[in-house]
């Protein structure tokens, strides 16, 4: 994480939030996952699974370089969804009704 510097606060605030959006993608149903394929939900839940529990183990440039690589998509993908869930013949995979 050279790249927020020597800043120790914005690193945990950085590596918090990251914990929040693998909390959120954890609690989603997987059919729910699945109308999302461009989500990638199982490293999110996995980076989350990380940072929560193998805290002596996290490599900050590697948590950096992973969320360079997949966070940029994440927006536009998370956009999408709802869309998805309005599909026709799809259901609601909430389980709510009318």
């Amino acid at each position: 994480m050279r790249q927020v510097g020597g800043n120790a606060l914005l690193q945990v605030w950085f590596l918090h939030n990251l914990q929040i959006i693998g909390e959120a993608c954890l609690t989603l149903p997987p059919d729910l996952r699945a109308m999302a394929p461009d989500i990638p939900s199982l490293r999110t839940i996995g980076m989350r699974h990380r940072l929560v529990h193998g805290d002596s183990e996290i490599d900050p440039d590697m948590v950096w370089n992973a969320t360079g690589r997949d966070a940029p998509a994440l927006r536009p993908a998370m956009a999408r969804l709802p869309a998805a869930l309005d599909e026709p013949g799809l259901g609601d995979p909430r389980g709510e009704t009318g």
